[in-house]
């Protein structure tokens, strides 16, 4: 198949959130199982410093130049142009990732006026969230309503994402579970030992990554954090400045207990996961399937997330707490983390990464997006 994918951000913008990776991953995996992958995405993310066609990895990657810093910088990302070298009449099928984007829009277009079959993968993005209402609103009624009511198929990670299309009017029948997965031999090939973690210290070390804003929680983690009463006890942050990067600069001045890191490389991101005692994703709004709550239960990690990560493979599995998102849970939640034994700890860590190895790696989920990609092609 001739696949072109949609995607606001790509290969090497990992700082832009795990809409990049997972696109990347599925792309990567069809391309080695033969497939031509083509990808359309934008450079507004300032680890690309690439304009045009580029090779990465094998595949044909198609960077726009967008119109404006300032536009990016505040969530409206919209190319100066699009199409160049891509020929979309050549390819079988588009895959959209997020619709809420000008470029998907752009690429609704052409899917339209050349009659492509298209597929969207909204990432969690369906709600309309809280401070953004007004604009996503605005963006639905005149366009993304279109793109989701012509798309030929709609791709959910999870039961609730299912339920967040049949609202917006999806058949059932239109809609195909893909849960996010991690490469797992990728993520062993830079630990340096793939086993169970064990702590060398008494200090219990919690690590948080992700963007470093209140979307993702970072006000409610600090806050819970300032309750717990154990002293014995470290916080390590990790990711791009969203708009809390000073505050946490600053707490982490304040205290020897807190301490942020900016953003870090692949190497130093698995080092993290390996040395904490627990990951935790503060999240006060619904996520899609986050792909770091993934790849710390490959790394044999506990986690401790909220219930709008939407994750309840985390409690089935037993590889960590779930609690509501406000301070007073979240800091129970860490205190009762601390409270486990080693040995229960490790159990946590196992039954993640047990999880995983069953039900989500990529090379498992290649073979379900071919058989979506095939049965939407016909």
């Amino acid at each position: 198949m001739r696949i072109l994918q949609i995607v606001n951000d790509f290969k090497p913008a990992w700082e832009t959130g795990g809409t990049a990776r997972v696109s990347y991953e599925i792309s990567k995996s069809l391309a080695n199982n033969g497939h031509d992958v083509s990808i359309l995405t934008t450079n507004r993310a300032k680890s690309i410093n690439s304009t045009g066609h580029k090779i990465v990895d094998d595949m044909n990657v198609y960077y726009i130049d967008t119109i404006s810093d300032y536009l990016d910088d505040n969530k409206l990302v919209v190319p100066k142009y699009i199409g160049f070298d891509v020929e979309f009449s050549e390819y079988d099928i588009i895959h959209i990732h997020e619709h809420r984007t000008m470029i998907s829009l752009l690429a609704y277009y052409k899917a339209q006026k050349h009659g492509i079959p298209y597929v969207v993968q909204s990432h969690g993005s369906m709600p309309v969230q809280y401070g953004r209402s007004r604009l996503q609103k605005t963006f639905d009624v005149m366009f993304g309503n279109y793109i989701i009511e012509s798309a030929s198929g709609m791709i959910a990670q999870q039961e609730k994402e299912i339920n967040q299309y049949r609202q917006f009017g999806v058949a059932r029948d239109d809609i195909y579970l893909l849960p996010n997965s991690v490469n797992i031999e990728y993520i062993d090939s830079i630990r340096s030992e793939p086993e169970i973690k064990t702590v060398d210290d008494d200090q219990f070390r919690i690590f948080y990554l992700g963007r470093i804003c209140e979307r993702k929680g970072v006000d409610l983690l600090l806050d819970s954090f300032g309750e717990i009463k154990n002293e014995n006890v470290k916080l390590v942050l990790a990711g791009p400045d969203a708009g809390m990067g000073e505050q946490v600069k600053n707490a982490a001045r304040s205290h020897d207990c807190i301490s942020y890191l900016g953003f870090v490389s692949e190497e130093e991101k698995f080092r993290q996961y390996k040395r904490c005692d627990c990951y935790i994703l503060p999240s006060p709004e619904s996520e899609g399937m986050p792909t770091t709550i993934l790849e710390s239960m490959t790394c044999f990690t506990p986690v401790l997330i909220t219930t709008e990560c939407n994750s309840d493979y985390v409690e089935n599995a037993n590889a960590g707490l779930v609690v509501d998102p406000n301070v007073q849970s979240i800091s129970e939640g860490l205190e009762l983390m601390m409270q486990k034994s080693k040995k229960e700890l490790n159990e946590f860590g196992s039954n993640g990464r047990d999880i995983i190895e069953k039900r989500y790696t990529m090379a498992e989920n290649a073979g379900e997006i071919e058989r979506i990609y095939e049965e939407v092609i016909k």
